[in-house]
């Protein structure tokens, strides 16, 4: 059974050590409060879309978008030497993120493909720190089937009441229930 939650927690674990943020890599469960160290990266799950394989039994091919959002910083420094250097971190480390998540064993085994991979850098010169930030949506493919959703959960019946009302001059009704 694969889900989205256990490609998270596979993604996370591909990227641990695997990129020049090595383990300040986070996700929903643990956002930090910023402590002031870059870089570093977060890994959310905003959106999963099921397509269904057929009218008979429950089965879809499920994409889930992965956001990853690295962000560096670099000092500001004449003509925009900052910037370059923010730049360049972000290529480097979009490049680390790719192969850390395409390589690993574990990631490409519980999916059938990533769909898409798209990217957007974004660098701010605002401050004595030039913050830059790269925005990735990797899409991960995988397989739900019947026995993704089945067993239904069960609740065991204890107790039943039951009243049944006859017409007047109607002989005695008769009922019997097992519950085994």
């Amino acid at each position: 059974m694969t889900d989205t939650v256990d490609l998270l927690n596979l993604t996370v674990d591909a990227l641990k050590g695997k990129t020049s943020v090595m383990n300040n890599i986070f996700s929903p469960r643990d956002w930090p409060t910023w402590s002031g160290s870059y870089p570093l990266i977060l890994v959310q799950t905003p959106s999963e879309e099921k397509t269904s394989l057929g009218k008979s039994a429950p089965e879809f091919n499920v994409v889930s978008t992965f956001q990853i959002t690295a962000r560096v910083q670099a000092l500001a420094t004449p003509r925009d030497g900052g910037g370059e250097l923010v730049e360049a971190r972000l290529i480097e480390l979009r490049k680390q993120i790719e192969r850390a998540l395409i390589n690993n064993y574990e990631l490409t085994k519980a999916v059938q493909q990533f769909p898409f991979v798209r990217s957007q850098m974004s660098i701010s010169d605002e401050g004595e720190y030039q913050i830059g930030e790269l925005v990735m949506h990797i899409g991960m493919e995988f397989y739900q089937g019947p026995e993704d959703f089945y067993p239904v959960e069960r609740f065991p019946i204890n107790d039943v009441s039951l009243t049944i009302v006859e017409p007047i001059g109607t002989a005695g009704p008769s009922l019997d229930i097992k519950l085994s």
